[in-house]
This record gives C-alpha cells, sequence and structure tokens, in this order.
C-alpha cells in the first residue's frame, strides 16, 4: 500500500486549526514538530481538498510525498522515543529502557492517531497531577476524572501516582481502543474505569478532574465539571493556546471555581482550578 505524507510549516497558533483539518480531511496519524506537522493518508483518499484548503491559509507552505507501507511505519515509530516526566519514564513499547531508581515505567502506544504523550500541554497537567498527588493525603480514596483521555497517559499515571479510584472517558472511539491498549500494556486493565463517552456518562463525586482538551468544550463542559466535583474539588485544564485561558477562567468564576495556579509554556497554558468558592 502508498501513503501520501503532507508536510505542513504553518505560523505560531494555527497548530490546531490545520491537525483538526487534516483528521477530517481523513488523514490516518499526525506527528508534530517545531513549527510543522506530517499528516498521512491513505492512497484511495481524495486529497485535492486538502491541497486546495492549504493553500488558500496565509503563512502556511506544504510539500506532499508518497511513501510506502514499511518507510511509513518506520518514519512514524522513529519519533517515538524514552522521556521522563513528574517522576515517570514513559516509553513506547518497541523501545523500553530501565527507570531509574524512584521512577515508574508508563509503556505507551500512542496509536496511530494521537501523539507520543510528549506535547507541552499533557507534561503541564502532569506537573500540576504529580503535585497534587504529593500533597494531598487520603490518595487512595481520592476519584479522579481523565475527560477526553486520548491515549490514557493521565489516567495511568494518576494510577500511577496512587490515585484509588480513576475514570476516563472519551467521545472518540479510536481514543478509547488505544486507551485500552495502553492499559494492558501496564497491566491495569480492571484498575482503570475507561468509558465512551463525556462527562455525562461520568457520574459525580470526584477530587479532581483533568481536562486537556480544546477551549470551545471546556468553556461548553465547565459548568457539568464543577457539577461532577466533590466540595474543594480540583479541575485541572489545558490544551490553551495563550490568549484564551482568561474566557476559560471567567466561565470557571462563573460556575464557582477560582484560578489557583497557572503554568504556560512554548505559547500553551495549563491551570489548576478550585477550590470551589463559596457562594454567597
Amino acid at each position: 500500500m502508498k501513503w501520501r505524507e503532507f508536510t505542513v510549516w504553518f505560523p505560531e497558533g494555527f497548530r490546531e486549526s490545520i491537525t483538526g483539518m487534516l483528521f477530517d480531511a481523513g488523514c490516518i496519524g499526525t506527528q508534530d514538530e517545531d513549527g510543522l506537522v506530517r499528516a498521512y493518508f491513505d492512497e484511495s483518499v481524495p486529497v485535492q481538498g486538502v491541497v486546495d484548503s492549504l493553500s488558500g491559509i496565509q503563512g502556511v507552505t506544504f510539500e506532499v510525498s508518497d511513501m510506502d507501507d514499511q518507510d511509513w511505519y518506520a518514519s512514524w515509530k522513529e519519533q517515538f522515543g524514552p522521556m521522563r516526566a513528574s517522576g515517570l519514564l514513559i516509553c513506547p513499547p518497541w523501545n523500553v529502557v530501565d527507570p531509574a531508581p524512584g521512577e515508574k515505567l508508563l509503556m505507551l502506544d500512542p496509536g496511530q492517531a494521537f501523539g507520543a504523550g510528549d506535547h507541552v500541554t499533557t507534561m503541564m497537567v502532569l506537573g500540576m497531577l504529580h503535585d497534587w498527588a504529593q500533597g494531598r493525603d487520603g490518595l487512595a480514596e481520592a476519584r479522579l476524572l481523565d475527560l477526553g483521555t486520548g491515549t490514557g497517559i493521565l489516567a495511568i499515571a494518576a494510577h500511577m501516582y496512587g490515585v484509588g479510584d480513576v475514570t476516563a472517558v472519551d467521545n472518540v472511539v479510536p481514543a478509547i481502543e488505544t486507551a485500552g491498549r495502553n492499559l494492558s500494556l501496564n497491566g491495569l486493565v480492571g484498575s482503570i474505569k475507561m468509558l465512551p463517552g463525556s462527562i455525562g456518562e461520568a457520574g459525580k463525586g470526584y477530587d479532581i478532574i483533568l481536562a486537556n482538551i480544546f477551549q470551545e468544550v471546556l468553556l461548553d463542559l465547565m459548568p457539568d465539571m464543577v457539577a461532577a466535583l466533590k466540595p474543594g474539588g480540583v479541575v485541572i485544564v489545558s490544551g490553551l493556546l495563550e490568549g484564551q485561558e482568561d474566557a476559560v477562567f471567567a466561565a470557571a468564576e462563573k460556575a464557582g471555581l477560582r484560578l489557583a495556579s497557572k503554568k504556560s509554556d512554548c505559547g500553551w497554558v495549563s491551570a489548576s482550578l478550585g477550590p470551589l468558592v463559596a457562594k454567597q
């Protein structure tokens, strides 16, 4: 089988919209690099619409090349290597190294439609989650929801940090399949609840909710997230481009949360919201 590789260069702030457009057009996998994204299409997918769309975006340039099956798979796997973050050694199953003393090994197969877990938004959430877990008593009784789990990396990390009750949801079928494979890789099938759907399927009574998703979804789901928290609960949000956070913070305050802490890196913002503000 032949594949088409689109290499797309774009201005700062365009990654989210470009990647979404490529997946909408039928790409089956992407590689994120600084200032560019590589997208892969089965040769049977008509790509003239992609060419036309990219050609019409100011500041975007691209090139298209053909690859055979072996070249595509090798290229896709090359981007994934071991990485360390917040007490974890994260390894793809084809490139596993020994963890250092005190590290926990997290096996992660990203799947062809997901990243390796090394995006700055994921890294910031891992850091905030690690800090939250380190400073909390009764962690074994805590309940956590990973909303929009993707590969499952945050849910798996939460379990490894000692959170006793972890639920992960996603409304994208390939995400549930990929996350399920990663639960199996880490011997956690049955230890983490994996549900198709969104927050409505996840129930209530959580101590912390992780939401590394787009701004529009955060704004839409903020009241539901607050309603799903226990009193004193925390929401960690991410996936926000700089400049998008103020609207999310305003929505959180309206729903009953306050900004507790914020991090920014490479043009992205993550924040911890909580505890619940007492209403007068």
